[in-house]
């Protein structure tokens, strides 16, 4: 995240936070991932979301 468009949002702040979490195993994979998802819709960079054969929603981002 070293060279995220914005370092000041919220979304951004929060994401950065759990990142350390989960790294401390004090955070679980969902939240982080919907946490990152929220700051990089704050910073405007494109989310995309793929439905796998199981028929689960898996989001990506794109540059």
């Amino acid at each position: 995240m070293t060279d995220w468009p914005s370092e000041d949002g919220e979304e951004y702040v929060a994401a950065v936070k759990a990142c350390a979490d989960a790294i401390m195993g004090q955070a679980g994979i969902d939240e982080l991932r919907e946490l990152l998802l929220s700051a990089a819709r704050e910073a405007g960079i494109a989310v995309l979301s793929v439905i796998s054969d199981s028929g689960k929603t898996t989001p990506h981002m794109a540059a």
